[in-house]
């Protein structure tokens, strides 16, 4: 309704504890205290009670009130506000709304509507004579064109929230919202925090907008990828990253984006990038390269293609004597699909070598290292771990 020319008269932000009839039947005037008193279980009736009443209300005299926002029970019970106050956050203020005026009134400041205050009709101070009524701001002996006469004072029942589209007609205020006519159409505007999440006028703004299912605005969810959220300041922030991951980027609407486990520019942590002939591998930066996994033995890097099983056992074998290898038809179990040897002067054939066709016929899967000469075990580190010669193997890629 941002169109409309919505305006609130003086001491009309609220609507007291006697709601009077309805605007209409959709914009229902409703007692928030005697609807609170009826529906919440009371295990206490004295005054000053919140045991009884939703939380942030207390029980005064007999019913619940919101007395952050309660100009009658303004931060605790009987605690009125001056006519022209509002109750905000517990305490009494002089706000003064569109189309209102702050004048001094008993020595005291409040917001008046110029336009259909007698005592101050069209300028603060300016009083009309007695038997007169201010009419759009003139003094006068009726009610001019645009305006009705609501009691003994004139009126726009088309913006006044006491008498919308009629005398009498007020405009429900419940917790946490302020009531509006608009156009003679009642409304109501939620205060700072809060929110009518539910689209039902029965309980006012019953929301707080401080959680991660409604963080500044009912339809604002914190689901921020790979982390822990937290609502801050209306705002979506992130609590902690999960494992793995990282904010690398500092920005919160984007979560923990990075996955530090895999990321080349981020690996082991935001930042920590690899350097050029290295990559991530999980968490660590590595050589680049084909990661073969050989039984006690260390992980070899093999700079081949995966599924290039003969240029694997070479790497295997280099890495684990630290001598050039060569290659040999033979491979000490079927003897022709060759395997790699150390040129350390005494390897070779089936002495010692590195056989990249079979596992003794177990399975393709595997890369065997075979050796019948035991000396060779000590030689290079190795324990006998396998059947036949062999001490042990290697995961083919």
């Amino acid at each position: 309704m941002a169109s409309l020319n919505v305006r609130t008269l003086a001491g009309a932000l609220l609507v007291g504890s006697l709601c009077v009839v309805a605007c209409k039947q959709d914009d229902r005037v409703l007692d928030l205290r005697s609807t609170s008193a009826a529906t919440s279980p009371k295990t206490s009736t004295s005054s000053g009670s919140s045991d009884a009443c939703p939380g942030g209300e207390l029980l005064c005299g007999g019913a619940c009130s919101p007395v952050a926002l309660d100009p009658q029970n303004c931060g605790g019970c009987d605690v009125a506000c001056a006519d022209g106050e509002v109750c905000s956050g517990g305490k009494c203020a002089v706000v003064c709304g569109s189309g209102t005026t702050k004048c001094d009134v008993g020595g005291k400041p409040q917001c008046i509507d110029p336009d259909f205050d007698p005592a101050n009709c069209g300028a603060c101070g300016k009083a009309c004579s007695a038997g007169e009524l201010c009419s759009m701001g003139t003094c006068g002996v009726a009610c001019g064109e645009g305006s009705t006469k609501c009691g003994e004072k004139c009126t726009n029942t088309a913006f006044d929230p006491k008498n919308c589209s009629g005398c009498g007609l007020g405009c429900f205020t419940g917790a946490f919202a302020v009531g509006y006519c608009a156009e003679g159409t009642c409304g109501f505007q939620c205060t700072a925090g809060h929110g009518d999440c539910n689209g039902s006028p029965v309980d006012g703004c019953e929301t707080t907008l401080d959680t991660v299912a409604h963080c500044g605005a009912c339809s604002t969810s914190c689901n921020l990828a790979n982390a822990t959220a937290a609502c801050a300041s209306s705002s979506c922030a992130i609590l902690t990253c999960l494992a793995g991951f990282g904010n690398c980027d500092k920005k919160s609407d984007t979560g923990c984006e990075v996955s530090t486990t895999t990321s080349d520019q981020h690996c082991g942590a935001c930042g920590n990038a690899c350097g050029a002939t290295d990559h991530c591998v999980a968490g660590v930066c590595k050589p680049k390269g084909l990661v073969v996994l050989v039984e006690g033995h260390a992980d070899v890097i093999a700079d081949c293609q995966k599924g290039d099983h003969s240029c694997q056992a070479k790497a295997v074998c280099e890495s684990v004597t630290g001598f050039n290898c060569t290659h040999q038809d033979y491979d000490c179990f079927f003897g022709n699909t060759g395997s790699w040897y150390p040129e350390d002067g005494n390897s070779g054939s089936s002495n010692f070598n590195f056989a990249y066709g079979y596992d003794f016929g177990n399975n393709s899967d595997y890369g065997n290292i075979c050796a019948c000469d035991s000396g060779k075990m000590g030689t290079y580190g190795l324990a006998p771990n396998h059947q036949f010669c062999g001490l042990g193997h290697w995961t083919l890629q």
